[in-house]
């Protein structure tokens, strides 16, 4: 790409628009070279480039017209630079940092929804100048410092819905900052979001926790049938959540569930003159504030949307079962539906002891001791059934997800193997399709060549 010196000459003479800069600007890749011409000027009128930061704007230019979008990233960055009131402070730090200024133009060119995000808050900026926080991802404890640190003395405090809101915008910008500079990929950011989500689950939880036992005392049962002991309670993360595979646009497929039925909630010190309720009552409360702390639309939106689907008796359950309801049902009721969405069950939040208890308890339901065969007959007719809804609904068959091909064979595949040998072998178990597509491979139940192509399809149409 050749330097015009008239050009640069003319943009901090402020110039008006000349027919030869045209050819000049489209070598920069702007689509719409008149327009692009009035947004650079409008920022050139915002310092004084050439005695404060001289070369800046050749920089500038140079990094927008290598961007995945010169004219969007410039019209986001004008947009940008009217909600900061200090322009020397911010053009002080982008001509200090080449890397910051690309991770702006990346962010403005790449995602209009992140670049929304940014407006919407520009302290946010801040975040995006941090190169250790946008070259690193998090872990789940990592997480959970970062909110500590974020949420500081407000921890569940009253405004713990708004923070959640406003921690996860945060952290999309980073995540997604972080895809768009290849600095991850498609398995990390999944685990990225998932350990979002898992944070917010857990905040949630104490939160309405708090609130719940404030009001109506601390729930406890009869272990044993004379020791008393506090009713535990756990989120299994289902679905892309549980196998830490989630995308920017999921919702988040959970089960809740607690210890026993058979108590009630007693106050005690700490929550005095409390409300004598039963223990399903108790969780009932519990599990509809954490929900809608969650899933409600405030004005900063949704933390995740919640589907509770999956739950015993779906949609007509009840919205939390204790460990012998889950037994029970699932022993007299449960389908083959089931059995592959509880392998892609995990604990995102709450008491892990309760959450190994349950699944241990599952185990035989899922993975049956003997080899099951009987699953390939199963998954088939489930999965004709699927493509007799598609032509009954006139879904495309080109649909990513449900059509021939699609995301859902993928994982029908790995689910097959696994249900089939999973009784005998506990290497194909587990939530995660990639991994588990390897462990499927290793143990020579597909050939290499099969592997690399369905790793290969999931992870493009993901």
């Amino acid at each position: 790409m050749t330097d015009n010196l008239q050009l640069y000459n003319s943009i901090h003479n402020c110039d008006p628009w000349e027919e030869s800069f045209e050819k000049s600007l489209r070598e920069y890749n702007f689509i719409e070279p008149k327009k692009a011409w009035k947004n650079i000027l409008t920022l050139s009128r915002q310092s004084n480039f050439e005695g404060l930061f001289p070369g800046f704007i050749k920089s500038f230019i140079k990094t927008i017209g290598s961007s995945y979008n010169p004219d969007l990233a410039l019209n986001n960055f004008e947009r940008f630079t009217e909600t900061i009131e200090d322009k020397n402070y911010l053009y002080t730090i982008l001509y200090n940092s080449q890397e910051t200024l690309k991770s702006l133009i990346v962010l403005f060119s790449g995602s209009q929804i992140l670049t929304d995000t940014l407006l919407s808050d520009p302290s946010f900026f801040e975040w995006i100048n941090n190169s250790e926080i946008i070259n690193n991802s998090r872990s789940k404890d990592e997480f959970m410092r970062a909110y500590y640190e974020f949420s500081g003395e407000q921890y569940l405090d009253i405004n713990t819905p708004e923070l959640l809101r406003k921690f996860k915008k945060r952290e999309y910008i980073r995540i997604g900052l972080r895809d768009l500079l290849d600095k991850t990929d498609f398995e990390e950011t999944g685990r990225d979001l998932s350990c979002l989500a898992d944070l917010s689950l857990q905040v949630a939880y104490e939160y309405a926790e708090k609130k719940i036992k404030e009001k109506y005392g601390v729930p406890y049962y009869k272990k044993n049938k004379e020791q008393l002991k506090e009713i535990e309670f756990s989120i299994l993360g289902m679905g892309k959540l549980g196998g830490l595979e989630l995308n920017y646009s999921s919702d988040i497929d959970l089960i809740y569930i607690y210890t026993s039925s058979n108590g009630e909630t007693q106050e005690t010190e700490n929550y005095p003159d409390t409300i004598n309720i039963s223990s399903h009552e108790y969780f009932t409360k519990l599990a509809e504030l954490l929900t809608k702390t969650i899933d409600e639309i405030t004005s900063d939106g949704n933390v995740f949307r919640v589907d509770l689907n999956l739950r015993p008796e779906g949609a007509t359950g009840p919205i939390v079962n204790s460990l012998e309801s889950c037994e029970i049902y699932y022993q007299s009721w449960g389908r083959l539906w089931e059995r592959q969405a509880l392998m892609k069950a995990r604990v995102s939040a709450g008491s892990e002891s309760l959450g190994k208890l349950f699944f241990s308890m599952m185990e035989p339901f899922v993975y049956r001791k003997n080899i099951d065969f009987s699953a390939v007959k199963e998954i088939t007719s489930m999965k004709e059934k699927i493509n007799q809804n598609i032509q009954r609904k006139n879904i495309s068959r080109r649909n990513i997800k449900l059509g021939k091909g699609g995301i859902r064979e993928v994982e029908f595949t790995v689910q097959t193997f696994q249900l089939i040998f999973g009784g005998r072998e506990k290497r194909v178990r587990g939530g995660n399709t990639i991994k588990a597509l390897k462990s499927i491979y290793k143990l020579n139940f597909i050939e290499e060549i099969e592997y690399k192509k369905l790793k290969k399809a999931y992870i493009f149409l993901r």
